[in-house]
């Protein structure tokens, strides 16, 4: 990907040790995420269905999950939404930050109207987007306005 280095860890850590009970974990990875945290996250974006993704239509409701972990996928603007609307906040975990590439265009527009980066480092980033039922959006936002940095 024309890079040396990912902060995997950093992004990773940064979630683990700001999450709260129901949040909802979106890692770009989820295997590598989960080696650094011992969590898998609870979904995978990816809205362009490249072939990370295999159909699960053994359980009661079928859905497509993740090669990796085995993590639901979200495949469009109104699957994010959903997760999005269940959770008190959502977390999305950009490493590297190519995979934006993955998602269609109006994914990337609901991202940018309504996440907001709050940690940044080499190649990675954390978008956190309030859930839709967040009676004090802002409070949800306990960040500086600036991005934080890995040191």
């Amino acid at each position: 990907m024309g890079t040396y280095r990912v902060d995997y860890r950093g992004v990773s850590n940064f979630v683990k040790a700001n999450m709260r009970p129901g949040d909802a974990v979106i890692p770009g990875i989820p295997h590598v995420y989960e080696y650094y945290t011992g969590n898998t996250g609870g979904y995978f974006l990816n809205s362009l269905l490249v072939l990370e993704i295999f159909y699960e239509p053994s359980s009661g409701a079928p859905f497509y999950r993740d090669k990796f972990v085995g993590n639901p996928v979200i495949r469009d603007v109104n699957e994010l939404r959903e997760v999005v609307s269940r959770a008190p906040r959502t977390w999305i975990i950009q490493a590297p930050l190519q995979f934006a590439a993955l998602n269609q265009p109006n994914v990337l527009a609901y991202l940018g109207v309504y996440g907001r980066v709050v940690f940044e480092s080499y190649n990675s980033n954390v978008i956190l987007i309030p859930g839709a039922g967040a009676e004090n959006q802002q409070a949800l936002f306990k960040f500086p306005t600036e991005p934080m940095r890995s040191p």
